[in-house]
């Protein structure tokens, strides 16, 4: 719920409906409509069925529907996680008692348009990143089974780090030939990593 008319993507008035607040204060609902919201990690969600409320002071998400989505709830150490899946959908930071604020911003219309124009190739390089480097046709199975939000074409780019990653020593063939004198056979090294991981592994 929002009472944030210029944010919604697609917006239908209703003439009836009302949301009911803790000073048992009753606020009209003026439309339902589309909000897309890019998050902390890039990835741009949308969220339907959402109720523009007049008068409204905070921007408000509904665990209960949430739920009904099949997604779980996470909450520990002040912050709270929406999963679906092994995915984390949505990140929220708590900032009073009982108030939990999401990490990311919403998207209006201009910034939208704007955004969908490279989104697509910079959320198959973020979807790809974030579940291990997974392949092109991995991606595609689980966009088909809609578990990757925001994500509605894969064409993967070439990923600098899957070719290197992928790279192994060829075994060297025994070689017959014999030096005559010194340094007439050298045997050396031709390749190697150049990045190396965390732990000093190649």
């Amino acid at each position: 719920m929002t009472s944030q008319r210029e944010w919604f993507h697609k917006y239908e008035p209703v003439s009836r409906g009302s949301v009911f607040m803790g000073n048992d204060h009753a606020l009209e609902i003026a439309g339902i409509g589309i909000i897309k919201i890019k998050m902390h990690d890039g990835t741009i969600l949308t969220i339907q069925e959402v109720r523009h409320v007049k008068g409204m002071k905070k921007n408000l998400l509904s665990l209960g529907q949430v739920d009904d989505l099949g997604c779980k709830t996470q909450i520990e150490n002040g912050i709270l996680k929406i999963v679906r899946g092994v995915l984390v959908v949505m990140k929220a930071e708590k900032i009073t008692s009982n108030l939990y604020m999401f990490k990311g911003e919403t998207l209006q219309e201009a910034d939208s348009c704007v955004a969908s124009r490279t989104h697509g190739e910079e959320s198959t390089i973020i979807w790809h990143r974030k579940l291990g480097h997974i392949s092109e046709r991995g991606l595609k199975i689980l966009s088909d089974q809609n578990l990757l939000p925001g994500l509605k074409s894969v064409n993967l780019p070439f990923c600098e780090h899957c070719v290197s990653s992928k790279q192994h020593r060829l075994k060297f063939s025994s070689s017959t030939a014999r030096s005559k004198c010194i340094l007439d056979l050298i045997y050396s090294d031709v390749w190697e990593s150049p990045d190396i991981s965390l732990g000093r592994a190649k």
